[in-house]
């Protein structure tokens, strides 16, 4: 568990949800008018571990926003966060590429080749 306070407000959060879902989180519980914010982080010293992420202060950059919490090593540790509130932001989703279907085109393109054929295969 992962303690966040803002403003003598705790929000406690697991560490499998990535910093997107804390940041929808912190707008749910504390009933922020905005669709987007960022955090701001407010501790004395970086918080390091050996293959994590390093959590620096100032504001989490937003291209973070897809990694989760798991990855900075912040188990059992309470963190001070600022809140500021972001309106003209869309945060980034992942776009799902489909497949095209071209069953159709390759029933029309039976290209028999033979390959002991001089037309087809010409030595080099």
């Amino acid at each position: 568990m992962i303690t966040f306070i803002y403003n003598g407000n705790n929000i406690d959060v697991s560490e499998d949800i990535t910093i997107l879902d804390l940041k929808n989180n912190i707008i749910k519980q504390l009933n922020i008018t905005s669709k987007y914010i960022d955090i701001h982080i407010l501790i004395d010293r970086p918080i390091r571990q050996l293959g994590k992420f390093t959590l620096e202060k100032g504001i989490l950059p937003r291209g973070y926003d897809i990694y989760q919490l798991s990855k900075y090593g912040l188990d059992n540790k309470k963190i001070n966060i600022d809140i500021v509130p972001i309106d003209n932001y869309i945060p980034f989703t992942k776009k799902i590429y489909t497949k095209p279907n071209n069953n159709n085109n390759n029933n029309n393109n039976n290209n028999n080749f033979d390959l002991k054929s001089l037309e087809d295969f010409p030595t080099l």
